[in-house]
């Protein structure tokens, strides 16, 4: 079985946590899969724990509910349907999207949340994006990226308007491009990739690397036992403490899990399928 672990903490700036998150693990015919989301209300804007938490419910009612089905509607496919799984995420965001929209209508409010989820199985992965959470893939001696931060200061950096040197005191770098629940037409991004038993997907938000950065978010990964959760589980309190102790008082989550994924052969029957769950999750549903 997949190794999981999440961690989640106020802070000091905000009276509430406006973040959310879980990470689920099933059982399937073709293996473990294992879905990983936090998302991170907008700040600026009202009742973040209340977007970020009706996004995280949608999809842990999707994975414990809905992808069962899409499986068993599969039953001639001997790979893991990524391809219809990004569909479905693309619909799922976009209806949760009206969802919070119309809610905000309704209290004469604006509220909006950020986005990274991941979901793997069979050596491959699939991730969705819309913000500046991050996904990271992280290896026993290297570690990439895999999200690009949809910000005002990313994409000036990408355009050339604005040089790395001056990065740090840019104004807006806090500025997002796009948020769930505030766009009337949302554009996620998508990743598709492999990974490698020895790897482990981290899923964090903007608070949790602003102040130490990816390399230290991977060192802090990188030499743990990969075989024990208990380990997994220290390497996101290691990440939250360092933030805090570089000086971060936001609210800080980061969730994980192993890329030591239980290969099976396929086969017809999909009745194994079996949720083993593990959620953290603040806030309230709109």
């Amino acid at each position: 079985m997949a190794l999981v672990a999440a961690r989640t903490d106020r802070g000091t700036r905000k009276p509430t946590n406006e973040d959310a998150c879980c990470v689920e693990v099933a059982n399937t015919r073709f293996g473990d899969a294992v879905m990983a989301i936090v998302c991170d209300g907008v700040g600026g804007l009202a009742r973040g724990e209340v977007a970020s938490s009706t996004v995280v419910a949608r999809f842990a009612s999707w994975f414990e509910g809905e992808l069962p089905v899409l499986l068993d509607g599969m039953a001639e496919v001997d790979a893991f349907p990524f391809a219809a799984v990004r569909v479905v995420w693309g619909v799922l965001l976009s209806s949760v999207n009206e969802q919070i929209r119309a809610y905000g209508a309704s209290i004469g409010a604006n509220l909006g949340s950020t986005f990274t989820g991941v979901i793997a199985c069979q050596g491959r992965f699939l991730a969705a994006h819309v913000g500046d959470c991050r996904l990271y893939q992280i290896g026993p001696r290297e570690f990439r990226q895999v999200t690009e931060d949809q910000t005002l200061l990313a994409q000036k950096l990408a355009s050339g308007e604005l040089s790395p040197e001056h990065a740090a005191t840019f104004a807006q770098k806090n500025v997002i491009l796009q948020s769930v629940g505030t766009e009337r037409v949302l554009r996620p991004s998508f990743y598709e990739g492999a990974f490698s038993p020895d790897d482990i997907f981290v899923v964090l938000c903007d608070g949790a690397y602003r102040r130490i950065g990816g390399e230290r978010v991977s060192r802090c990964f990188q030499g743990i036992d990969r075989t024990s959760e208990h380990a997994m589980e220290e390497a996101c309190e290691r990440v939250i403490r360092e933030s805090f102790e570089r000086g971060e008082s936001d609210n800080l989550t980061v969730a994980c899990f192993s890329g030591n994924l239980v290969r099976v052969e396929p086969t017809r029957d999909t009745r194994d399928f079996c949720d083993v769950r593990t959620m953290v999750s603040r806030g309230g549903a709109a």
